[in-house]
């Protein structure tokens, strides 16, 4: 026996068939924020600095189209850590 389908039900059957027939990617799932779970040997997340504030601290003076720096800033942001040992921030 076949059931009766809701207008809902089959507006949604309707689009996952033009989906398929025009070759779409599936619709994203709505964006739901992760939730952190702090654990107790997790150190303490430091903040990481965007280019004019990594420029400021550990090259002062330079331009923003400074080569090195611009290596030190690509090192330092896919390991987190300042890119060249020789600038270190100014002790404060």
């Amino acid at each position: 026996m076949t059931r009766v389908l809701t207008a809902a039900e089959r507006a949604r059957i309707v689009a996952e068939r033009e989906r398929l027939a025009w070759n779409l990617p599936r619709p994203m799932a709505p964006h739901v924020a992760p939730v952190a779970v702090p654990t107790a040997d997790a150190a303490p997340a430091r903040q990481r600095l965007d280019w004019q504030s990594y420029l400021a601290l550990y090259f002062p003076g330079r331009r923003r189209h400074d080569f090195e720096a611009l290596a030190a800033y690509g090192e330092y942001r896919s390991t987190g850590e300042p890119g060249d040992e020789d600038a270190a921030p100014p002790a404060s």
